[in-house]
């Protein structure tokens, strides 16, 4: 017998809905225009907590520096659907299953970040940590399909629930179809998954 909690296609955001590299590599440039290196700043501020653009305002920098900088990042997340990879809206609309998006970060940007790409007007949940990269077991239990770009957190729930079936979005092809343990199936893009 079907476990009738076991029905949604859940989607990891960064890197499988969404296009983070081409995000950090537009807030590198806005850096890159105040003689910035986006990188360190980020590193500095993520030793504190979680990234958030409002943390802008805590750096050492003129105000108007950091109002400009603070003002263009907000753009770039705001223009979030330039950012959704090219397949991620119609595979959500096209799925036979209810959609629950997770995401791993500080909830109000990440939650801008959902909002400005117009995903989460097509799903059913959407479920955001702070605390940990790693799903709770409620959500792995309500998971038919599961869909991330980390094989590290797809080997870990694995480990705790054998029932959901596991896909490794690899856009850049950055894993070794060897380094691949059995039951996790690695594919490019998001019509490659059989959703029933």
């Amino acid at each position: 017998m079907e476990d009738s909690k076991r029905k949604y296609l859940v989607l990891d955001f960064d890197e499988t809905l969404y296009n983070t590299p081409k995000f950090k590599e537009a807030s590198r440039r806005i850096f890159c225009e105040h003689d910035l290196e986006f990188d360190s700043v980020y590193r500095h501020l993520c030793k504190r907590k979680l990234f958030s653009p409002e943390d802008i305002s805590s750096l050492n920098l003129d105000d108007e520096i950091k109002n400009e900088l603070l003002s263009k990042i907000t753009q770039e997340i705001n223009s979030g659907k330039k950012y959704l990879y090219p397949d991620s809206a119609e595979f959500i609309k096209k799925s036979r299953l209810p959609v629950a998006i997770f995401s791993f970060g500080n909830k109000t940007f990440q939650m801008a970040k959902i909002k400005a790409t117009g995903i989460d007007k097509l799903v059913d949940k959407i479920k955001i940590t702070q605390n940990s990269k790693h799903l709770d077991r409620e959500m792995i239990s309500q998971a038919k399909i599961l869909v991330d770009d980390s094989l590290p957190t797809l080997e870990e729930i694995q480990k705790k629930d054998k029932k959901v079936s596991l896909y490794l979005i690899d856009r850049e092809n950055r894993y070794q179809d060897s380094k691949i343990k059995a039951g996790i199936k690695k594919i490019a893009k998001l019509a490659e998954i059989k959703c029933r």
